[in-house]
């Protein structure tokens, strides 16, 4: 297991907000291989480790206005980081997998 921090700062919440965020992301190394195998009479056993993003959450983040004054979290704001969450979770994955340092042998 590695832990894998990102910031963005910027990021476009709509027309009316922006915000800097900070996430904290879990990684696990998962074997994607089949075991073991018999092939023409040769036993084998193939393993195909790689990293998966586990879980993450956001450490912090700050919202700000049009005039990039900080606001306060209401639920409508919190609703646009969700959205922006999930329209953006393969890049945040891609982001989150780039930074793995761990090695993925067993």
């Amino acid at each position: 297991m590695e832990i894998v921090y990102l910031d963005y700062e910027g990021v476009e919440l709509g027309a009316d907000y922006s915000m800097d965020i900070e996430i904290e992301a879990t990684v696990v190394f998962v074997d994607h291989g089949i075991g073991e195998y018999e092939f023409w009479g040769t036993k084998g056993y193939h393993t195909d480790v790689r990293p998966e993003v586990d879980a993450l959450h956001i450490t912090k983040s700050n919202i700000y206005d049009e005039e990039l004054k900080e606001v306060e979290q209401t639920k409508e704001v919190g609703k646009l980081i969700d959205k922006w969450i999930s329209d953006n979770s393969q890049k945040i994955d891609e982001d989150i997998l780039n930074q793995v340092k761990g090695d993925c042998d067993y």
